[in-house]
């Protein structure tokens, strides 16, 4: 059965790939301001076609699959323990991720180096 971002359940595994990468860039961009929605797209699939985040959230928006814990651990980092989800869901943390970036906000790494 294709998936449906609408109808949730398994999603593919390049649009997983796609928020780590995206996340990976996130976390190495070194920017300490973060306007809503950061300027970087992910890669998509086989034509390797930019489409801005907004679309990959919404296509994870209902999977049920569960992050790695090395993507959690980056998300932690990014978006703060205090916004902790109680699941590991992809759903749960993409849900984490559009509430970061809807507010301009100060980055929550370390700032003291």
């Amino acid at each position: 059965m294709k998936y449906n971002p609408s109808r949730g359940g398994h999603a593919p595994g390049h649009l997983r790939e796609a928020l780590a990468q995206w996340v990976e860039q996130w976390s190495d961009s070194g920017k300490e301001y973060w306007p809503p929605y950061p300027s970087i797209a992910a890669t998509v699939g086989w034509d390797q076609v930019n489409k801005p985040i907004e679309w990959l959230l919404g296509q994870l928006w209902n999977c049920n699959d569960i992050v790695s814990g090395d993507l959690l651990s980056q998300l932690n980092e990014l978006c703060g323990e205090e916004n902790l989800s109680r699941t590991r869901a992809y759903a749960a943390q993409v849900r984490r991720i559009k509430a970061m970036l809807q507010t301009p906000h100060v980055s929550r790494r370390n700032t003291s180096e």
